[in-house]
């Protein structure tokens, strides 16, 4: 009845805790999925300054020309990006030893990652609206006006084995989420941050575990079908009650919730105080970085690392949305500081051993999407801030991915350019990128259908896959 009066995700984790489901069917190895983590950086970032950079030296005054790159007036107020202009000579051009991909000077810590990297530049969005760019990118499908069309990726990632894991699809920081007509089960689960996992994963007492005989009657009961389960499926609402009954009986039993009891002195060796290191949390007072960004990205590495979930999305930044002078502190610090965390991420992840593959990094089997709902101007507004662009950019790694290469671009006016999808490189006549290509790209890198975005006529970057 929750569902059916439109509660979305609070309904599911209601129905997760105390839900109806039948026994589950034949369960897939966990360990044959591929993993995934979504990160969405609200509000638009500005990709002149990390994603898809311009030589300051050449556009250098502010107001001439068709790009500002104002990487001097960023310099003025910021330490790092300062450091960056003069360790590059003043372009602002930032490309380590061995990287084939040239960075702005506010990308921070995840440039070390180049080779397994792969800028995706030149991406059309046809829109300036945050709620259309956004949605557009998280379902590869252009938006019924206002509305989400389509599934979610993670969605159609855990649609795949969506009995394999205790939460196949967690989505954690109000990242969007959605579902059509795939399994219930596959549906996001939506948290604010760390402390909620406590109310998903934690009993409340003793007394709300069921035992042996109750549990058996309940299951029983599920197990029938009368007719009124039938008059009340018209629209799948039994179906998709009953999807969490399996997963209800896992949270019960509280085994789950160590994974994620994120305190202070956590016990030495253990796997949080990895975590903590990995991130550079400090773990006799972790509080106020879990919860902002990191908090996310330390949700993500144990979700993933210890088998509870296939996909986690993030939203590792506020928000990005800075048409006034608050771009030059605003959007630089944000936007770095959610790169940074992507980039302790995937420290962890290349340093923790997959559980179901011994002697093999969990990285090996993880795949990241990293997008916004569009780029910002190339020209600062009459107020030093930048406005909303059509054109964007994404970040791309692991699985499925070839790394250490930077794949379409922009042109002398920051507007998507068409390129050749065999090479990657700039072709008059090729085509422009829209974000159903690169979600037919992404999921072809994972040997996975495209059926539900078939309407979109997605194209394949051939030179993004691996």
């Amino acid at each position: 009845m929750l569902t059916s009066l439109g509660l979305g995700t609070g309904a599911f984790l209601m129905r997760d805790r105390f839900g109806i489901s039948e026994a589950a069917a034949e369960q897939t190895d966990p360990g044959k999925l591929p993993l995934m983590v979504f990160a969405y950086f609200y509000g638009g970032w500005d990709t002149l300054i990390t994603l898809d950079p311009r030589d300051h030296t050449q556009h250098a005054v502010v107001g001439e020309g068709n790009i500002d790159t104002a990487y001097d007036i960023i310099g003025d107020s910021d330490a790092q990006v300062a450091a960056e202009m003069a360790a590059t000579a003043n372009t602002g051009l930032v490309q380590p030893s061995g990287s084939n991909i040239q960075f702005g000077p506010a990308i921070g810590d995840i440039k070390k990652h180049y080779d397994k990297i792969c800028l995706v530049r030149g991406i059309g969005m046809g829109t300036l609206t945050h709620e259309v760019g956004r949605r557009y990118f998280i379902t590869g499908k252009v938006p019924r006006g206002l509305s989400a069309s389509g599934s979610a990726m993670p969605t159609v990632l855990a649609n795949e084995g969506a009995d394999a894991h205790a939460i196949p699809n967690l989505v954690v920081g109000g990242v969007e989420t959605y579902n059509e007509n795939l399994d219930a089960k596959a549906s996001g689960l939506n948290i604010n941050g760390y402390a909620d996992m406590a109310k998903v994963l934690k009993p409340l007492d003793d007394s709300t575990i069921p035992n042996g005989a109750l549990d058996k009657a309940i299951a029983e009961y599920h197990a029938k079908n009368h007719c009124i389960h039938q008059q009340l499926n018209s629209d799948g609402m039994v179906d998709t009650y009953r999807a969490g009954w399996e997963k209800a009986r896992v949270f019960m039993q509280g085994t789950l919730w160590e994974h994620f009891n994120f305190r202070a002195n956590p016990p030495s060796g253990g796997s949080i105080e990895k975590a903590y290191q990995a991130f550079g949390v400090n773990p006799q007072n972790p509080y106020a970085a879990l919860r902002g960004p990191i908090g996310q990205g330390l949700i993500a590495a144990q979700a993933l690392a210890q088998g509870v979930c296939q996909v986690v999305s993030i939203q590792p930044t506020l928000s990005l949305d800075t048409h006034f002078d608050n771009w030059k502190i605003d959007q630089v610090r944000r936007q770095r500081g959610g790169l940074d965390v992507l980039s302790h991420l995937i420290d962890f992840l290349m340093a923790t051993e997959d559980m179901y593959h011994p002697g093999q990094a969990l990285w090996e089997r993880v795949t990241l999407v990293a997008f916004s709902e569009f780029a910002r101007t190339p020209k600062l507004n009459v107020r030093e801030g930048r406005d909303h662009h059509l054109s964007n950019a994404c970040l791309l790694a692991g699985q499925g991915i070839k790394g250490n290469q930077a794949i379409g671009a922009t042109d002398d006016e920051y507007q998507a350019a068409p390129l050749d999808l065999a090479t990657g490189l700039g072709d008059p006549n090729g085509h422009v990128l829209r974000p159903s290509d690169v979600h037919a790209t992404v999921l072809t890198g994972l040997n996975m259908d495209l059926e539900h975005i078939s309407n979109q006529e997605p194209k394949i970057i051939q030179q993004v896959l691996a």
